[in-house]
């Protein structure tokens, strides 16, 4: 409506100048009438002419209306058309406008018609990139970060933030030095930044559950303005070194078992060639304890050939599972570890439906109950108690091993399935550990498509748990170990 009444106050002195002329023009036409004509005389022109002004009004009249129809008409073309733009404005590129019969107004029309649909299907093209592009970053194993020329976050993937413990949703428009307190990485973006060369560094974040990245940072180029920003690739390589450390610490705890026994055995048999075979008793002495010592070598190497093998035949699916029932086999395992409960007068409880079974390989599965029963009654002062409950929890088996011992710290737990690991070196040597037990009972455990987890505190003893499937499709297990030493 506002728009109608400017072009009115417009195109209003036109139409009025246009009245006035159609009426001039009537009045000479009148005049040259009665110039042509004899019989008036020449004063007889000014006299007022009742038909001529009517006909003069009524054409003007007639003008005026049909100007006030052509601004009517423009006004609501242009309102339209305003309209259309408006919506486009706000996004609604599937709206078309009416094209009116104006050259001028139509040919306006059809243009914003074009330019919308063309915005339209470049949007939708655009849109359909970006998820593709957000597709194809959120698959990806790799973290990936794009920064700004100023170190400004614009884009994360899940990876990355996962890794990094970020928000991607709150962090955008933020800076890096802000978000990642790390030295190293810091410097190394600066870098690429400043210089617009790649660097390449691995970084480890002792803030994030000490995680090692491998980080490569690459300059990403405006042609226009000089240096773009820079894109991170990070790979995580947190449990490559984790694997590394651990046979590391193999090799070197194996060597050092190994050793200790090989270093007493061959230092008494030097002092008996030195002599002492001529004395009966120590000769007697020595050679007990050279015996002892082999014997400890021998139950490593056992437990090594035990280890390997338990591996070997389950990468191999050579592990048969068959139903048997889990009291008859936690009772055989007792009664293997029921001189060593006599001599220290612990008692072992086992709570255990007659009616459960499950589809074990029953010697390997015998051998987790006697190595766990052995080591609780190993770590338990005299006249303590340890209980065996057996559970259904959901589609699993829980059997707890519960002790009521010394108790394991926190920062021991993550690693005491590792070969050779253990917590108190001493008093592990004193009650005769080769240090593998609990490293085979994890592979037995895993062999059987189950997992073992233990709670402890120090002083009020340790629970480990075997959880086991409660229903194997296959009677040959096919597992594929995490980590392979």
């Amino acid at each position: 409506m506002n728009q109608r009444r400017r072009l009115i106050r417009q195109f209003l002195p036109f139409y009025l100048l246009l009245g006035g002329l159609v009426f001039t023009l009537t009045l000479l036409a009148i005049h040259a009438t009665r110039m042509r004509s004899a019989e008036a005389p020449m004063s007889s022109l000014l006299r007022p002419d009742l038909h001529a002004f009517l006909w003069a009004t009524l054409s003007g009249l007639l003008a005026a209306t049909v100007g006030i129809g052509v601004i009517h008409h423009i006004s609501r073309s242009l309102e339209r058309t305003r309209e259309g733009a408006r919506r486009f404005a706000e996004g609604d590129l599937t709206f078309r406008l009416d094209v009116p019969a104006s050259a001028e107004l139509g040919s306006l029309a059809a243009t914003l018609n074009r330019m919308a649909a063309q915005l339209h299907e470049r949007i939708a093209i655009i849109n359909q990139q970006r998820t593709q592009q957000e597709a194809m970053l959120g698959s990806m194993v790799e973290g990936v970060i794009a920064l700004d020329r100023h170190g400004v976050l614009l884009q994360i993937n899940k990876s990355a933030a996962g890794w990094l413990g970020l928000a991607p949703e709150a962090i955008i428009g933020r800076s890096l030095h802000e978000l990642i307190r790390n030295h190293e990485l810091n410097r190394m973006v600066d870098e690429t930044l400043s210089t617009h060369k790649p660097a390449e560094a691995e970084i480890r974040f002792h803030d994030l559950e000490d995680r090692s990245m491998q980080v490569y940072a690459t300059p990403l180029l405006d042609q226009t303005q000089g240096g773009g920003g820079a894109l991170l690739v990070l790979h995580d390589l947190t449990r490559i070194r984790r694997l590394e450390r651990m046979r590391r610490d193999f090799v070197a705890n194996v060597s050092h078992e190994l050793k200790t026994p090989l270093t007493s055995i061959k230092g008494f048999v030097e002092t008996l060639l030195d002599g002492a075979l001529e004395q009966p008793e120590e000769a007697t002495r020595f050679c007990t304890i050279i015996a002892k010592q082999v014997d400890r070598l021998q139950a490593i190497i056992e437990d090594l050939l035990s280890l390997s093998r338990i591996e070997q035949e389950a990468e191999q699916g050579q592990v048969i599972l068959k139903p048997a029932n889990l009291r008859d086999v936690l009772h055989t395992g007792l009664m293997s570890c029921a001189h060593q409960a006599a001599e220290k007068g612990i008692t072992v409880d086992i709570h255990c439906d007659p009616a459960f079974t499950a589809r074990i390989n029953v010697p390997l599965f015998e051998q987790v109950v006697v190595n766990l029963i052995d080591n609780a009654i190993k770590y338990s002062d005299p006249g303590r108690t340890v209980t065996i409950q057996v559970t259904p929890i959901g589609p699993h088996w829980e059997i707890r091993f519960q002790d009521q011992g010394c108790g394991i710290e926190a920062a021991h737990l993550a690693r005491i399935f590792e070969r050779f690991y253990r917590v108190d070196k001493a008093r592990s040597r004193k009650v005769g550990g080769t240090g593998l037990g609990l490293a085979i009972v994890k592979h037995i455990v895993s062999a059987h498509q189950g997992r073992i987890r233990v709670e402890s505190q120090p002083g009020s003893g340790s629970c480990f748990t075997v959880i086991l499937p409660r229903h194997v499709e296959d009677a040959v297990v096919m597992n594929r170990f995490t980590e392979t030493l």
